[in-house]
Protein backbone atom coordinates (compact mmCIF):
# COMPACT_ATOMS: atom_id res chain seq x y z
CA UNK A 1 0.00 0.00 0.00
CA UNK A 2 1.64 2.78 -1.12
CA UNK A 3 1.31 6.68 0.11
CA UNK A 4 2.46 9.39 1.97
CA UNK A 5 2.16 9.03 5.71
CA UNK A 6 4.43 11.23 6.94
CA UNK A 7 1.90 13.88 6.01
CA UNK A 8 -0.39 12.86 8.21
CA UNK A 9 -1.38 14.97 11.31
CA UNK A 10 -0.06 14.40 14.64
CA UNK A 11 -1.71 15.26 18.05
CA UNK A 12 -0.01 16.02 21.73
CA UNK A 13 -1.12 13.36 24.28
CA UNK A 14 0.51 14.99 27.19
CA UNK A 15 1.03 19.05 28.69
CA UNK A 16 4.90 18.50 27.41
CA UNK A 17 3.50 17.36 24.28
CA UNK A 18 0.86 20.27 23.99
CA UNK A 19 3.89 22.75 24.66
CA UNK A 20 6.04 21.30 22.17
CA UNK A 21 2.44 21.59 19.61
CA UNK A 22 1.62 25.17 20.56
CA UNK A 23 6.29 26.23 19.76
CA UNK A 24 5.69 24.34 16.66
CA UNK A 25 2.09 25.55 15.27
CA UNK A 26 3.24 29.54 16.14
CA UNK A 27 6.69 28.21 14.19
CA UNK A 28 5.16 26.09 11.48
CA UNK A 29 1.37 26.35 11.13
CA UNK A 30 0.71 22.56 10.62
CA UNK A 31 2.39 19.75 12.30
CA UNK A 32 2.84 16.34 10.51
CA UNK A 33 4.27 13.14 11.87
CA UNK A 34 7.27 13.82 9.56
CA UNK A 35 7.54 17.54 11.64
CA UNK A 36 8.89 15.16 14.32
CA UNK A 37 9.07 12.08 13.15
CA UNK A 38 12.27 12.00 10.93
CA UNK A 39 16.39 12.83 11.37
CA UNK A 40 15.33 16.90 10.92
CA UNK A 41 12.40 16.53 12.78
CA UNK A 42 14.52 14.96 16.33
CA UNK A 43 16.97 17.89 15.58
CA UNK A 44 13.77 19.99 15.75
CA UNK A 45 11.82 18.72 18.73
CA UNK A 46 15.68 19.06 20.47
CA UNK A 47 16.02 22.65 19.44
CA UNK A 48 12.26 23.24 20.33
CA UNK A 49 12.90 21.69 24.26
CA UNK A 50 15.92 24.18 24.46
CA UNK A 51 13.61 27.06 23.78
CA UNK A 52 10.69 25.83 25.75
CA UNK A 53 13.29 25.45 28.58
CA UNK A 54 14.63 28.83 28.05
CA UNK A 55 17.89 27.02 27.78
CA UNK A 56 18.29 28.42 24.44
CA UNK A 57 19.51 31.71 24.76
CA UNK A 58 19.95 33.64 21.58
CA UNK A 59 23.80 32.86 21.32
CA UNK A 60 22.98 29.17 22.04
CA UNK A 61 20.27 29.10 19.85
CA UNK A 62 22.81 28.68 16.95
CA UNK A 63 24.50 25.60 18.29
CA UNK A 64 21.39 24.09 18.95
CA UNK A 65 20.23 24.92 15.28
CA UNK A 66 23.01 23.26 14.38
CA UNK A 67 22.38 19.57 16.03
CA UNK A 68 21.77 16.84 13.71
CA UNK A 69 19.55 13.31 14.76
CA UNK A 70 23.35 12.00 14.89
CA UNK A 71 24.49 14.12 17.77
CA UNK A 72 21.25 14.10 19.31
CA UNK A 73 21.74 10.77 19.42
CA UNK A 74 25.53 10.75 20.34
CA UNK A 75 24.71 12.99 23.61
CA UNK A 76 21.81 10.56 24.34
CA UNK A 77 23.65 7.53 24.54
CA UNK A 78 26.34 9.69 26.29
CA UNK A 79 23.94 9.98 29.04
CA UNK A 80 25.22 13.47 29.24
CA UNK A 81 22.11 15.33 28.26
CA UNK A 82 18.98 14.71 29.69
CA UNK A 83 17.31 16.92 26.76
CA UNK A 84 18.83 14.60 24.22
CA UNK A 85 17.48 11.59 25.93
CA UNK A 86 13.69 12.94 25.90
CA UNK A 87 14.23 14.01 22.42
CA UNK A 88 13.84 10.74 21.72
CA UNK A 89 11.80 9.17 23.88
CA UNK A 90 9.13 11.49 22.45
CA UNK A 91 9.89 11.03 19.10
CA UNK A 92 9.79 6.95 20.17
CA UNK A 93 6.47 7.51 21.77
CA UNK A 94 4.82 9.85 19.14
CA UNK A 95 5.85 6.99 16.12
CA UNK A 96 4.38 4.42 18.29
CA UNK A 97 1.49 6.79 18.29
CA UNK A 98 1.00 6.74 14.74
CA UNK A 99 1.72 3.19 13.99
CA UNK A 100 -0.97 2.81 16.15
CA UNK A 101 -3.06 4.94 14.35
CA UNK A 102 -1.89 3.54 10.81
CA UNK A 103 -2.20 -0.12 12.08
CA UNK A 104 -6.44 0.69 13.80
CA UNK A 105 -7.07 2.65 10.34
CA UNK A 106 -5.79 -0.22 7.93
CA UNK A 107 -6.65 -2.84 10.38
CA UNK A 108 -3.22 -4.67 10.11
CA UNK A 109 -3.71 -7.10 12.85
CA UNK A 110 -1.22 -9.33 11.47
CA UNK A 111 1.27 -6.96 12.53
CA UNK A 112 3.22 -3.54 11.65
CA UNK A 113 6.77 -3.51 10.04
CA UNK A 114 9.37 -0.93 11.22
CA UNK A 115 11.88 0.04 8.31
CA UNK A 116 13.00 3.13 7.01
CA UNK A 117 16.04 3.65 9.12
CA UNK A 118 15.69 6.13 12.11
CA UNK A 119 14.35 4.18 15.08
CA UNK A 120 16.21 0.80 13.88
CA UNK A 121 19.79 3.06 13.89
CA UNK A 122 18.85 4.54 17.95
CA UNK A 123 18.95 1.08 19.10
CA UNK A 124 18.86 0.65 22.86
CA UNK A 125 18.17 4.49 22.70
CA UNK A 126 14.64 3.59 20.90
CA UNK A 127 12.31 3.45 24.00
CA UNK A 128 10.21 0.51 23.08
CA UNK A 129 8.25 0.96 26.29
CA UNK A 130 6.47 4.27 25.33
CA UNK A 131 6.61 3.25 21.47
CA UNK A 132 3.99 0.26 22.77
CA UNK A 133 2.57 2.34 25.32
CA UNK A 134 0.98 4.85 22.48
CA UNK A 135 0.55 2.35 19.98
CA UNK A 136 -2.00 0.85 22.39
CA UNK A 137 -3.38 3.99 23.28
CA UNK A 138 -6.81 3.48 21.19
CA UNK A 139 -9.15 4.41 23.92
CA UNK A 140 -11.84 1.54 23.84
CA UNK A 141 -9.46 -0.27 21.11
CA UNK A 142 -6.70 -0.78 23.30
CA UNK A 143 -7.35 -4.49 23.47
CA UNK A 144 -7.65 -4.99 20.06
CA UNK A 145 -4.49 -3.08 19.86
CA UNK A 146 -2.76 -4.63 22.22
CA UNK A 147 -2.91 -8.38 20.00
CA UNK A 148 -1.62 -6.10 17.29
CA UNK A 149 2.74 -7.49 16.97
CA UNK A 150 4.93 -4.86 16.17
CA UNK A 151 8.60 -5.52 14.79
CA UNK A 152 11.27 -3.11 14.02
CA UNK A 153 13.80 -4.09 10.66
CA UNK A 154 16.97 -3.28 11.69
CA UNK A 155 18.77 -4.30 8.22
CA UNK A 156 19.58 -2.44 5.47
CA UNK A 157 17.62 -2.85 2.38
CA UNK A 158 14.75 -4.94 3.80
CA UNK A 159 13.56 -4.85 0.35
CA UNK A 160 16.20 -6.31 -1.85
CA UNK A 161 16.74 -8.80 0.62
CA UNK A 162 12.97 -9.74 0.31
CA UNK A 163 13.08 -9.87 -3.72
CA UNK A 164 16.47 -11.65 -3.96
CA UNK A 165 13.88 -13.90 -1.42
CA UNK A 166 11.24 -14.46 -3.77
CA UNK A 167 13.74 -14.88 -7.25
CA UNK A 168 14.97 -17.60 -5.17
CA UNK A 169 11.82 -18.57 -4.34
CA UNK A 170 10.49 -18.48 -7.92
CA UNK A 171 13.70 -20.10 -9.69
CA UNK A 172 13.37 -23.39 -7.01
CA UNK A 173 9.53 -23.66 -8.31
CA UNK A 174 10.61 -23.38 -11.61
CA UNK A 175 13.38 -25.75 -11.54
CA UNK A 176 10.63 -28.49 -9.56
CA UNK A 177 8.38 -28.40 -12.10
Amino acid sequence: LSGEGGHVGLSPASDRELEIFRHLLAERGRISAETILSGPGIATLYRTLAIIDGAASRADEHKTAALTAEHITQRAAAGTDARAVETLDLFSGWLGAVAGDLALTLGAKGGIYLAGGIAGRLGPLFNKILFRQRFEAKGRFESYMAAIPCYLITRDNPALIGLAALLRQSRDTAKSS
